[in-house]
């Protein structure tokens, strides 16, 4: 092996280059030990959250969750240890977090799991969809409004959110069957029987008539 292959494989210049990494990189990365405890956070972290990595180094990672999360989190991390059977790990799912000056916000959270001299440590990769979720709340607005349902305040991203989707799939797959339906009646061609008969299936939301039955 070369001296120049030799010196770009070292431990140091390896290390170095995650380090790049990491640094570099927009989305936020926090790794915590089996305790729950917070080793790193890159830069991105800092910005998305508000804290500085002094403060957040040795810190419980549920500091950066708002309630439910943050109570369950310890109990989640323990149901693993016992059991083994991965609930987030290399799945990824949508949560919320919560930044130094208390406002909450959605994201994105997808958790993988490595070992080092023996210990087991977890990495964090967070996303922030607040401008997705922005426009998903708009589409819902939108929907509703067509439907004559005036949504009460700000969506958010809490439970109420899975009511207003359902209210939300009803008014567009009515408003699609109606659309199918004068459609076909002034073509002159027959309404479709799944129409006449469970006039709000969702298989008709599709922006042409069905006029093949």
């Amino acid at each position: 092996m070369s001296q120049n292959a030799a010196e770009t494989s070292s431990p140091a210049v390896q290390a170095a280059k995650l380090r790049g990494i990491l640094e570099s990189a927009v989305t936020a990365i926090i790794t915590i030990d089996h305790r729950g405890l917070i080793e790193t956070v890159n830069p991105a972290t800092e910005r998305l959250f508000g804290y500085g990595a002094a403060e957040l180094i040795g810190q419980n990672v549920k500091v950066l969750m708002p309630q439910p999360y943050r109570a369950e989190h310890d109990g989640y991390i323990a149901n693993y240890a016992g059991t083994g059977v991965k609930k987030i790990i290399g799945i990824g799912r949508e949560v919320s977090g919560r930044r130094k000056d208390g406002t909450t916000f959605p994201l994105h959270l997808s958790v993988s799991e490595f070992e080092a001299e023996g210990r087991r440590y977890f990495t964090g990769m967070i996303h922030d969809i607040s401008d997705r979720q922005h426009v998903e709340d708009a589409l819902r607005r939108a929907a509703l409004g067509a439907a004559g349902v005036e949504p009460d305040g700000d969506l958010g991203h809490g439970p109420k959110v899975a009511s207003y989707n359902a209210m939300a799939r009803t008014a567009g797959s009515r408003a699609a069957t109606a659309a199918t339906t004068r459609s076909c009646t002034e073509s002159g061609c027959p309404v479709p029987s799944t129409v006449t008969s469970k006039p709000w299936l969702s298989s008709h939301t599709s922006s042409g008539p069905d006029c093949s039955s």
